[in-house]
């Protein structure tokens, strides 16, 4: 609690809040660059100091919840602090417990990583309301509609008959809040590389590779490109390109992880997860090509 405190109150006021430039960097100062790219924006210091705060900040209060109400409160709410801290990482811990639960217990499983998936819109809702608050109030009616049909979609299933709640699951991810600082630093220098690389492709190779670099870095998970894309709206790329990408990252993050259940799991959990991915994705851009 007082490295936090510390992070958000003496260290953030303090940095400045401007984008340095390749050019700008002191290593890069005698190398030769065109134009273009010695002017790409590589660093805010106020900006990714600031996703380090959000990140602890996001994360003590997931580790306060879980102490206050515990894996007694059953596996949803585990579910969905454990979405918000890291989606993917609670996905691949629901799969492996899949394997050996009965098919009732296999649907409450999958339902724990659908909150997952709620947990991790809103994680990344943060993080578009702290950098882009036009960007966030564009794309929330869509984020919205996701968090409705997902939550559509688990009455269904829960109003199967014996579907029993599954209690005492544990996927929590941290041990000590102590911690979240090196994780948050590690996660800050992932967003400055996806950064370059990204910036690059879209130098290079347009619309396309900018995209291309995106779905890619989508994999592993969507909260550093969404940091970055919401940096770059109405900047470098246009608002409604953004939230293109966005969906886009979205969906290509939930194949992976459909992906990672069939591999690995049960072929009921893997099922419903395919079964979400066809919802978001049907979501998610009928609405776009209707809307935007």
């Amino acid at each position: 609690f007082l490295s936090f405190a510390i992070m958000l109150l003496v260290i953030l006021p303090f940095l400045p809040n401007i984008n340095y430039k390749l050019n700008n960097i002191p290593i890069f100062e005698k190398i030769w660059f065109s134009p273009q790219i010695g002017n790409l924006d590589i660093i805010n210091p106020y900006h990714l100091w600031l996703v380090v705060v959000l990140i602890s900040g996001i994360n003590l209060l997931s580790y306060v919840c879980r102490k206050k109400f515990g894996s007694s409160k059953g596996l949803y709410l585990s579910g969905f602090l454990g979405g918000i801290m890291s989606s993917t990482v609670t996905n691949h811990i629901l799969t492996d417990k899949s394997t050996s639960e009965t098919i009732n217990n296999q649907n409450n499983l999958a339902v724990g990583n659908f909150l997952a998936f709620i947990g991790s819109l809103v994680h990344a809702c943060f993080f578009m309301v702290a950098l882009n608050v036009e960007l966030f109030i564009k794309i929330l009616p869509v984020v919205l509609l996701m968090i409705f049909s997902t939550i559509v979609f688990i009455l269904f299933i829960k109003g199967r008959p014996n579907q029993k709640l599954l209690k005492n699951i544990d996927i929590s991810l941290q041990d000590k809040p102590d911690i979240f600082l090196i994780p948050a630093i590690k996660f800050a220098l992932l967003i400055t590389i996806i950064k370059i690389i990204s910036g690059l492709a879209l130098i290079y190779w347009g619309g396309q590779g900018f995209l291309l670099a995106s779905i890619v870095s989508s994999l592993a998970g969507i909260d550093a490109i969404i940091i970055n894309i919401s940096e770059m709206a109405k900047k470098t790329i246009t608002l409604n390109y953004s939230i293109l990408v966005i969906l886009i990252i979205n969906v290509v993050n939930l194949f992976g992880k459909w992906i990672y259940s069939y591999w690995k799991g049960s072929k009921t959990f893997s099922r419903l997860n395919f079964y979400l991915l066809v919802l978001v994705s049907l979501v998610s851009f009928i609405w776009y090509f209707t809307t935007i």
